[in-house]
């Protein structure tokens, strides 16, 4: 029976295996939407992404550079400020603000001739400028350095090379107008502001300060409230009546001052006949009248250069402006002070409680 069987499974045809194998999976080709790309809402929010950045960064960047620029303007008038303690050193005394006259060359026919030259020049040679110094001649008065023959008579192209000078010390790099101007000056001394001497062709008069006009500058021991609760110079951007280019935008009103202005007698050169009253400094130093960044505009409905006297403190820097104190420290004072305020700080004698 087993045989049987056996030859039953003999007798059965053998299954064909066939050698045709199952369909293979073909490789699939990229098609243009499953290809790597923007598309173009994709593309709008990364630029608006971008653009936010740029917006969030940019203030950023631009207080870092006024932060920088505001650094050199703080070094620029500790300089001055120090180079007039070492004038003091070796003189005994500061430096006048500004000469009212030059003697040598007062005359009645020629009130440009009488010009006085600034304490800027003076102090040159304590901040490495003293090979300007030395070329300057202090007998010929400030005004022989102007750009023109109405007031620089016939050296005025002579004295150009110099008077074209461009001194970095005296400029403030956060300063954004009159860029041109290379010999322009933004920092001035302080004639006081508390107490008036007189009231002149060019404005008030104060002489209560350590940087006022005259022959003979301040000695230390009468700096009674203290050389470091007095302040010596400071920066002032308001443009003066015949300063160097143009002024507010007006072309009759003269622009800046430069580093040779200094102080005149208005209307008299005869040194006999000058006095207070007749005093004209505000291209060379400045009272502090009123408070920082006064627009005197606005406040008065007119514009008036001629006081330049009185023209304010102030600068391009948000809500103050540096000043540095007799002891050559620097200071950043607000906008918010009151003018009376700094008047007392600007007093050398004022018995002003601090």
């Amino acid at each position: 029976m087993r045989a049987a069987a056996l030859l039953a499974c003999r007798s059965r045809p053998l299954g064909r295996v066939s050698s045709r194998q199952g369909p293979r999976p073909h490789a699939t080709l990229p098609t243009r939407s499953n290809r790597s790309a923007f598309t173009l809402v994709e593309l709008l929010v990364v630029i608006a992404i971008i653009g936010v950045l740029v917006a969030l960064l940019l203030p950023a960047v631009q207080a870092a550079r006024e932060a920088a620029r505001r650094s050199t303007c703080v070094n620029n008038l500790k300089q001055i400020a120090l180079a007039a303690l070492n004038y003091e050193s070796a003189k005994r005394t500061l430096p006048a603000g500004a000469e009212i006259q030059v003697p040598e060359h007062c005359n009645d026919s020629s009130a440009s001739d009488c010009r006085g030259n600034p304490m800027y020049i003076a102090i040159m040679p304590y901040f490495e400028q003293g090979v300007v110094e030395q070329r300057y001649d202090y007998k010929q008065g400030w005004s022989r350095w102007l750009n023109d023959t109405a007031h620089g008579g016939a050296n005025a192209a002579a004295n150009q090379e110099l008077a074209n000078s461009e001194i970095a010390v005296f400029k403030c790099p956060s300063m954004a107008v009159f860029l041109e101007e290379k010999p322009r000056r933004d920092y001035f001394g302080i004639t006081g502001g508390l107490n008036q001497a007189a009231t002149g062709f060019r404005g008030k008069v104060f002489n209560d300060g350590v940087f006022f006009v005259g022959e003979q500058g301040v000695e230390l021991a009468k700096v009674i409230d203290g050389t470091s609760n007095t302040l010596g110079l400071g920066e002032s951007v308001h443009p003066n009546l015949y300063g160097i280019g143009n002024g507010y935008g007006i072309n009759t009103i003269g622009g800046p001052s430069a580093w040779y202005d200094g102080a005149a007698c208005v209307g008299d050169a005869a040194k006999a006949n000058c006095d207070l009253a007749k005093t004209s400094y505000g291209r060379s130093v400045r009272a502090l009248i009123y408070a920082l960044n006064f627009n005197m505009i606005q406040s008065f409905g007119v514009l008036k250069p001629e006081l330049e006297n009185d023209l304010p403190f102030g600068s391009m820097h948000a809500s103050g402006a540096n000043f540095a104190y007799v002891d050559g420290h620097v200071e950043f004072l607000a906008d918010s002070l009151e003018a009376l305020q700094l008047g007392a700080m600007a007093t050398r004698d004022g018995d002003v409680k601090f």
